[in-house]
């Protein structure tokens, strides 16, 4: 990721191809180790393995429509990377309400929110009302952002997105290996390691 964001035109030497190459292993391996501790866990409990895999379908909807939106060329200039995580998280809260909505009973407010977000996430036997709610959050939540931050940007109203407020916590460009990102982005450039090592111009992410 590092060697796409840097500013120096000329081509990367071999001893930061390697370190980059190494730090990219190293991380691989620590982040499969990291994922694997609570998957341990998880498999020591016995749950159902079909409930499991409803979950995983769940969020795999509520994150399916602010992604394909992210990666339509036509609506690069529309869609944002804030817009996308709202997308996705509001997608998370849709099916917990979906379930709170089926099993909501008046006499009993808190068991109705611990009963709904278990039926929503783990005991619906696929029922449709949760995917359904994914869906339809994810991407109006996602699409009312967009199109409210469009507007802003066409009257030259512009803020921060999720990266340009994360980048700025310390240590962050580090952990992304991205050490000279800028909160905008385009005068970066991506090296093109061919023989005449021209530059390619990176399109700037609308935030």
């Amino acid at each position: 990721v590092s060697p796409l964001l840097l500013r120096d035109t000329t081509p990367p030497q071999p001893h930061m191809i390697a370190l980059l190459y190494m730090l990219c292993i190293y991380a691989c391996r620590a982040a499969v180790v990291i994922i694997n501790i609570p998957l341990v866990i998880i498999a020591t409990r016995g749950f159902a393995v079909l409930n499991l895999f409803l979950v995983m379908n769940l969020l795999a909807c509520c994150a399916i429509l602010p992604l394909i939106f992210g990666l339509i060329p036509a609506m690069s200039k529309f869609s944002t990377e804030t817009g996308f995580v709202l997308g996705v998280f509001s997608g998370i809260l849709g099916v917990t309400a979906s379930g709170i909505g089926v099993c909501w009973d008046p006499a009993d407010i808190s068991g109705s929110f611990a009963n709904g977000a278990n039926w929503a996430w783990y005991s619906n036997n696929y029922d449709w009302k949760p995917f359904l709610a994914s869906l339809a959050v994810s991407a109006i939540v996602m699409l009312t952002f967009d199109a409210g931050a469009w507007l802003l940007r066409r009257r030259c109203i512009t803020g921060p997105g999720i990266s340009g407020i994360l980048m700025r916590v310390p240590g962050m460009k580090k952990i992304t290996a991205s050490p000279n990102w800028t909160p905008d982005g385009d005068d970066r450039v991506l090296p093109n390691w061919g023989p005449d090592d021209a530059q390619v111009k990176v399109a700037p992410v609308a935030h």
